[in-house]
């Protein structure tokens, strides 16, 4: 019988590449007239350090757009070199890329009124596809890539940007038209072979995401019908993978056991406006998505990600358990809470020592790995509440519980 594979995806976002001097604040850590360089000031040469240290590899490089910042062309071409850098980096096999509100030419006239000429004119051709699959991404709004076991779908969430007359404050938000909708469903319809393992990358979060203390006007309009029929169980199961925000997290749409996830990528390097700066860091992610696991999780979809933080003068560091997503993170089981936690004490009771390494539990529940960042510290709690003591690493991450006998 032939081994289903899994599949290895990094995940960048909102680079926000410049080139001083600005007039305004400091937007990205990424300056392309940088000439004091070193890993522990410049991301790029940070990550290509974190790569070669920790041998990180990937099959396939996500980037969910704001490549440069408003729309500079010298900046975005930069910041595309970049990113095919990390590609090679990686040794990724394909690069799958989405546009940005900030990669679209919609208020500063850069391109002669061509708000996505730019992008258009980028070598390697973005977003990183075949030629007719980018043709494809800018005549219908989005591209399907797929493998054997496995479907991406870019989604250009900005495609409207720069539109005049009453449309001229579309920028401030993103779209997908009930067009576009009907003319994915009925692609993926039309799709004889059903894949375990879909993903839909966009810019824009497609449902409202407002944890921060700041009035969220610009998610996709459009993105609950999105959200609807990707959720609705006739077309997979999917996974959702955004930037926009800058705000990591991972949780799930609205809806039934089918609705999807949605993984709100950080920013990968522009400087977080001060209302985030308490609650969320610069983030770059590898995601390991087991497909070969899929039929005896508890899951439809699930995956583990492993998170670093970039942290100006320190260079890229595991992320802490306060960062958004943390240094070790998972999603795809969706569990009742207290029937597990009274599995799980039920379980440490019945061992003969009062401790219990996390590694143990783990590989006693194997879905506890695939808890969603809030549902592990949900499960931590509960668990605290019925007197288990949970036992934490230098990075946050629980190594030990210990149960009073």
């Amino acid at each position: 019988m032939e081994m289903i594979p899994r599949l290895r995806v990094a995940v960048i976002s909102d680079l926000h590449a410049f080139a001083s001097p600005v007039s305004y604040q400091t937007p990205s850590y990424l300056d392309m007239s940088q000439t004091d360089k070193n890993q522990y000031n410049d991301p790029m040469l940070g990550l290509k350090s974190l790569i070669d240290r920790n041998q990180i590899s990937a099959d396939i490089l996500l980037c969910a757009g704001d490549i440069g910042d408003k729309a500079i062309p010298a900046a975005t071409s930069f910041g595309w070199d970049k990113v095919n850098e990390i590609k090679g980096w990686l040794g990724a096999s394909d690069i799958i890329a989405t546009a940005g509100n900030h990669d679209v030419d919609s208020r500063y006239k850069y391109n002669d009124y061509d708000a996505k000429g730019m992008l258009q004119s980028l070598t390697p051709a973005f977003p990183g596809l075949t030629t007719d699959q980018c043709d494809r991404f800018w005549s219908r709004n989005f591209a399907i890539l797929e493998g054997e076991y496995w479907r991406i779908v870019t989604l250009n969430s900005a495609a409207y940007h720069g539109a005049g007359g009453e449309q001229a404050s579309e920028y401030l938000h993103g779209r997908v038209s009930n067009h576009t909708v009907a003319h994915l469903k009925k692609e993926l319809e039309e799709k004889t072979v059903a894949k375990p393992l879909n993903i839909l990358l966009c810019h824009h979060h497609p449902i409202r995401n407002n944890r921060i203390e700041e009035r969220d006007y610009s998610e996709m309009a459009g993105g609950d019908g999105l959200v609807n029929e990707l959720g609705s169980g006739e077309l997979g199961q999917w996974i959702i993978i955004h930037g926009h925000k800058h705000y990591p997290r991972i949780t799930y749409a609205t809806g039934g056991s089918t609705s999807p996830i949605i993984f709100s990528a950080g920013s990968f390097c522009a400087q977080l406006y001060p209302e985030l700066g308490p609650k969320a860091r610069n983030q770059f992610y590898l995601i390991d998505f087991p497909i070969d696991q899929f039929g005896r999780l508890e899951c439809s979809v699930a995956g583990k990600v492993n998170s670093w933080d970039w942290i100006s003068m320190r260079g890229w560091q595991k992320a802490s358990r306060e960062s958004g997503i943390p240094a070790e993170a998972g999603f795809g089981y969706r569990c009742a809470h207290q029937h597990l936690v009274n599995s799980i004490v039920k379980y440490l009771t019945g061992l003969q020592e009062p401790y219990s390494d996390w590694s143990q539990l783990v590989e006693w529940k194997a879905e506890i790995d695939f808890l969603t960042p809030d549902d592990k510290e949900v499960l931590i709690k509960n668990l605290q509440e019925k007197g288990v003591q949970v036992l934490f690493d230098d990075d946050g991450v629980p190594v030990q519980v210990k149960v009073k006998k």
